[in-house]
């Protein structure tokens, strides 16, 4: 799947099983999914209150973390 505001296709990124948590400030996980290549990673926010969160993403054995800002 490809997304037309960045041009990337989540298949170029991350070949195979994909894990996402989104966590608060204080490391508590409010969110958490598993994605495949074929999958289209749609998270949605709207029950997750105003704040900053970090989002954390593990595939292919590497880790990435990604400051997510929520507003309204």
């Amino acid at each position: 799947a490809c997304d037309w505001s960045s041009d990337v296709c989540s298949s170029d990124l991350y070949p195979g099983e994909i894990e996402v948590s989104i966590r608060d400030i204080s490391g508590k996980e409010v969110l958490s999914a598993i994605f495949n290549q074929q999958a289209i990673a749609s998270i949605d926010l709207g029950g997750i209150a105003p704040g900053m969160y970090f989002m954390h993403v593990k595939a292919m054995g590497e880790n990435s973390v990604v400051k997510i800002v929520k507003s309204q």
